[in-house]
């Protein structure tokens, strides 16, 4: 969240990931201890927001030990580098790699070994399923002489629709929103906030 909130900034990106340290440091002096958070009224920093809007909702519930602080903090600043953020300002995400990856692991999956062959054969033909779809195949099948069959054709065109029709859907703002409330509740946070905020959900026949 540092780096793609700040792609446009690498000081502002610099601030974002030294402010996760610190924010997050058993420091007794709260001037220090936010001097890298954001200040502005809706700031995700609670104890800035606090002073900034005159509310009173910063809790010091999430304590690092200064010792390991210490241990941490040349890390943070050596990834914080200009020429390892520098890397980081087109903002975007793994998620191709780890599409691709999962792809391999279906096909040769890390619970059982296979050989140096097989593997080559599974990532070959991970490539061509995550570039081309299952229809990719056609063009390896007429390269080894061999003609596919309709049936053949049939069953490609038909998992290449079905894929994508089931790509559509978890891109969907429903999909991504039901993701997102089921990542809530299995870290418990979802319930958490509806006691604080005192949902109806929770009054007698609210359901």
């Amino acid at each position: 969240m540092a780096i793609r909130q700040n792609t446009d900034n690498i000081d502002n990106m610099k601030r974002s990931i030294i402010a996760v340290l610190y924010h997050n440091s058993d420091i007794t002096n709260d001037n220090e201890r936010h001097k890298y958070c954001p200040r502005a009224e809706n700031s995700w920093c609670k104890w800035w927001f606090d002073k900034l809007n005159g509310t009173k909702k910063y809790k010091k519930n999430v304590n690092l030990p200064i010792v390991i602080k210490r241990e941490l903090e040349p890390i943070f600043f050596d990834l914080c580098k200009d020429e390892l953020l520098k890397k980081c300002l087109h903002g975007q995400a793994q998620n191709e790699n780890e599409s691709l990856n999962a792809i391999i692991w279906k096909k040769a999956p890390k619970t059982i070994f296979v050989n140096r062959k097989v593997l080559e054969i599974a990532v070959c033909s991970a490539v061509i399923e995550f570039n081309d779809g299952y229809c990719g195949v056609v063009a390896v099948l007429n390269a080894l002489g061999l003609v596919n069959g309709s049936f053949t054709n049939t069953f490609l065109l038909e998992a290449d629709k079905q894929w994508v029709q089931s790509m559509e859907g978890k891109s969907s703002k429903k999909a991504k929103y039901r993701r997102k409330k089921l990542r809530s509740i299995r870290k418990g946070f979802l319930d958490k906030e509806k006691e604080n905020e005192k949902s109806e959900s929770y009054l007698s026949g609210a359901f």
